[in-house]
C-alpha cells in the first residue's frame, strides 16, 4: 500500500470566517490538508487538520467536525497538542447534523466551555493537530464537503470563534483505467457519455478515466461526440487517433 504525498492545503484566517467574535485581531491559523488529491484503489489518503492559537491566552474549549463520505472507514487517528498525543477527548460519529447528503459527521471534542472537564487547553502559540487516514477501497469521487471548528476563550462572558472549510474532491481511480471509461466502472458504455456530459455541461464530478478521447489536449463536448460515435456509429476507439 503506497501513500503519495502531493499536498494541497486550504487555509483560512479566523478573521475572514463567519462568526468572528474575539476582540482585537485574532491570529488563528487553520488548515485542512490532504496527502493526495488523485489516488488509486490501493492507496491510503491522510487528512490533517491544524489549528494554531495566536491569542495571548489559552483556548479552553475546542470542537472540530469533518463531514466524511459514508462508507469510508477512518483509521489511524492521532490528536496532538504541541506534539503530545491527547487521549482524554470525546469522539463522535453519527449522521445527524450533516449538511451534505452521503456524508457522516466525525467530531472531535477536546475541551468544553465553563466546566473544562476535559482539560485539553490549547496554550497561547500552541498547535493542535488532528490526523486520520482512510483506505481507497473503491473507485469514485470522494467528496469532502466541509469541516468546521469552534474555539473559545474562558472569559466572562465566553467569547468564541468558528470557521468552516470549502468543498473538496478526491479522485480515486482503478489502476490501468481505460481511456474513455469516464465513470471508472471498467467498461465503456453510454453511461460514460452521460457522465462526461455532466462534467462538461453541469460541473459534474471529474472523469475517473482518461476523458480526452479525441486526443486534442482538452476535455470538451467534442469528446462526448467522439465517444458517442465510437459506441453507435462505428467511429474510432478512444485515444486511437
Amino acid at each position: 500500500m503506497r501513500v503519495v504525498c502531493v499536498s494541497i492545503v486550504w487555509a483560512l484566517w479566523a478573521t475572514l470566517t463567519q462568526g468572528y467574535l474575539f476582540p482585537g485581531e485574532a491570529t488563528f491559523w487553520v488548515s485542512r490538508e490532504f496527502s493526495q488529491m488523485e489516488a488509486f484503489t490501493s492507496d491510503t489518503i491522510v487528512v490533517t487538520f491544524q489549528f494554531v492559537n495566536g491569542e495571548p491566552e489559552a483556548v479552553s474549549s475546542f470542537y472540530y467536525s469533518d463531514e466524511i463520505p459514508s462508507g469510508v472507514s477512518v483509521i489511524g487517528e492521532k490528536v496532538r497538542i504541541n506534539g503530545i498525543e491527547v487521549w482524554n477527548l470525546i469522539r463522535e460519529t453519527d449522521c445527524t447534523g450533516c449538511v451534505y447528503p452521503g456524508c457522516v459527521a466525525h467530531r472531535w471534542v477536546l475541551d468544553v466551555p465553563q466546566g473544562d472537564s476535559l482539560n485539553n487547553h490549547i496554550p497561547s502559540d500552541g498547535t493542535l493537530s488532528i490526523e486520520y487516514s482512510f483506505p481507497c477501497n473503491k473507485p469514485g469521487v470522494y467528496v469532502f464537503p466541509s469541516y468546521n471548528w469552534v474555539g473559545g476563550l474562558k472569559t466572562s462572558p465566553l467569547q468564541a470563534s468558528f470557521g468552516y472549510g470549502p468543498l473538496q474532491y478526491i479522485l480515486v481511480r482503478r489502476p490501468g483505467t481505460s481511456c474513455g471509461d469516464c465513470n471508472g466502472d471498467g467498461s465503456i458504455t453510454i453511461a460514460d457519455v452521460v457522465y462526461l456530459s455532466a462534467y462538461v455541461y453541469r460541473e459534474g464530478f471529474p472523469p475517473l478515466g482518461e476523458a480526452d478521447v479525441n486526443v486534442d489536449g482538452r476535455v470538451t463536448v467534442a469528446d462526448c461526440v467522439y465517444l458517442n460515435a465510437y459506441l453507435y456509429a462505428g467511429g474510432p476507439g478512444p485515444c486511437e487517433l
